[in-house]
């Protein structure tokens, strides 16, 4: 599995994600791994796309709510996990604990659906099974 962090989330928990990921042979990147920070959306879905085989992690709910980025995601079969609101709210060691926690539970569903699958993934301690959205 390929994880891709954007700017709303820390390039420092994308780093210690991408360490721990390397036990099930994932790999994490942040978008500034990639692009410059002032990137657009569009762009990197586009790009991310094209090289296939990406999910996206984003704490940016309007991802999905934008319809050209929607449009964008499906096109190039981007699987985004949409971070419901709440999760901004953590500080910084919070988010990087719930996120290794879930990390196991997202790649599970990445792959028990087809490339493209959105979902959204609640802010809480305990991961639990994930509905794809339509």
């Amino acid at each position: 599995m390929k994880v891709f962090l954007d700017n709303n989330l820390s390039p420092a928990i994308a780093r210690g994600l991408g360490e721990l990921a390397k036990h099930e042979s994932w790999s994490v990147h942040h978008l500034r791994d990639f692009f410059p920070p002032s990137v657009g959306e569009t762009d990197w879905i586009k790009e991310l796309g094209a090289d296939k085989g990406w999910t996206v992690l984003s704490a940016d709910i309007r991802l999905l709510r934008r319809p050209h980025e929607r449009a964008a995601l499906r096109a190039g079969k981007v699987t985004v996990f949409a971070l419901q609101p709440g999760w901004l709210d953590l500080g910084f060691w919070d988010q990087a604990w719930l996120l290794t926690r879930w990390l196991p539970t997202l790649a599970t569903a990445a792959a028990a659906h087809p490339p493209g699958t959105f979902f959204r993934v609640p802010a809480k301690q305990r991961p639990g099974a994930l509905v794809p959205e339509t």
